[in-house]
């Protein structure tokens, strides 16, 4: 006996749709992984923002520790004399 040709439309249907769920479910999980990955990228760049800034502050604050080294040397007399040309 010959299947019903709606019987095979329609039994070849439910295969696209139940391997479509799957499609969708890994989307689904896919999604929430990159939602998350966005998230510590997010907390990585304001990380950075803050380490740069840090760095930004000490760099001022070991310049203005270096002169205030060179001042109290030159009051104390401990540089050399410059060289004369």
């Amino acid at each position: 006996m010959v299947d019903d040709p709606y019987e095979i439309i329609l039994d070849h249907l439910r295969d696209l749709r139940a391997g479509q769920h799957g499609v969708d479910e890994r989307l689904d999980r896919i999604e929430k992984r990159l939602g998350n990955v966005d998230r510590q990228l997010a907390g990585f760049r304001n990380d950075l923002a803050i380490l740069h800034q840090m760095y930004a502050d000490h760099r001022d604050e070991f310049g203005d520790l270096r002169e205030r080294v060179a001042l109290i040397e030159r009051r104390l007399g401990l540089t050399d004399a410059p060289a004369e040309h």
